[in-house]
């Protein structure tokens, strides 16, 4: 791993300081991170006795701790509903883990770096504090995991709702990804969008595991894995078919919008990696493209960091009609 970081310091050294700029670890934490893969710890045994043995079906991994623990239930029953079965959920904590496994949740328990989690003085440009970035930190080391075992995997956020089944969405291509118009800024005005982390799925190829590691070792150096996913994409020099360069916020939003039903497909020149960026209509994300709820597949809407904030704009976004009595909002 010491190579593939001091690779990854040399391309983001190449890049301007501006598109990093408030996403670099400061300089104690990212020594700390640089051997941190033993502090991340994690049941791997218990893990692959509940993915599928069938590579075709993907597996889902939210990550989850005890201040959103009604937020995990909520996307455990629509995972259900949307005849999703094939999923864990990663607690963060042992609160966690027991009330996961008190109502029968399939779930595994995480140890995150703790020299992380317990920061409460630092938070990075995004405003996530030192625990949400040791899960950040953490999570693309258990997706390694699992592909390097054989199994199809998506990384779902905890507040990213199942209608229905992606699995169909999530063919012909190495890596899926939910896609957005806002960060990072410069991959989308160069390829018309940027691959959320919040949602991504990964086939367990040898090229996708290059990939991940590629993306791991930038997490050393950046705090945002969404900002890993886009540079460890863009180092690639991966080409997408019919996608459009823009020169302005204005453009690229008009743009979106006017291709938010599409989905691009690209490949990486070196390597064989094949990528694909889902339709912003079916799984969705931004307030400005219209949401479907009859076709939508994922509805992810930008929310505030607290549980409450989020369960009522889900709430609001999936309709009364869809939303378990027990957790009625005021």
């Amino acid at each position: 791993m010491d190579g593939e970081i001091e690779e990854a310091l040399r391309f983001l050294a190449q890049l301007p300081s501006s598109w990093l700029e408030g996403y670099e670890w400061p300089a104690e934490i990212r020594e700390q991170l640089s051997d941190v893969s033993a502090e991340i710890a994690f049941d791997g045994k218990r893990l692959l006795a509940l993915a599928p043995e069938a590579k075709s079906s993907h597996f889902y991994v939210p990550f989850l701790t005890e201040e959103y623990f009604d937020l995990g239930l909520l996307w455990a029953e629509f995972a259900m509903r949307a005849g999703v079965r094939a999923f864990a959920i990663a607690a963060c904590d042992e609160m966690t883990f027991e009330g996961l496994m008190q109502r029968s949740i399939p779930c595994f328990r995480v140890q995150l770096p703790q020299h992380l989690a317990t920061r409460r003085d630092y938070f990075n440009r995004g405003g996530f504090d030192g625990k949400a970035l040791a899960i950040i930190f953490s999570r693309h080391q258990v997706i390694r995991y699992l592909l390097e075992n054989g199994v199809s995997t998506a990384l779902c956020d905890i507040d990213a709702l199942l209608l229905r089944d992606p699995d169909p969405s999530l063919q012909y291509a190495d890596v899926v990804c939910q896609r957005v118009m806002y960060f990072p800024k410069v991959t989308a005005l160069q390829w018309g969008f940027s691959a959320c982390g919040g949602f991504i799925s990964c086939a367990p190829s040898a090229a996708t595991v290059r990939l991940l590691r590629k993306v791991i070792a930038l997490q050393r150096c950046v705090s945002s894995d969404q900002l890993a996913w886009n540079l460890a994409l863009f180092a690639t020099n991966v080409v997408w078919r019919g996608s459009s360069v823009y020169t302005s916020p204005e453009a690229l939003r008009a743009g979106f919008v006017r291709d938010a039903d599409r989905e691009f497909f690209g490949r990486v020149p070196t390597g064989g990696l094949t990528v694909k960026a889902l339709p912003a209509t079916t799984f969705w994300r931004h307030d400005f493209v219209p949401l479907d709820l009859a076709r939508a597949v994922l509805v992810h809407p930008n929310s505030p960091k607290s549980a409450k904030a989020k369960l009522a704009i889900l709430k609001s976004a999936v309709g009364a009609y869809h939303w378990p009595s027990r957790l009625a909002l005021a």
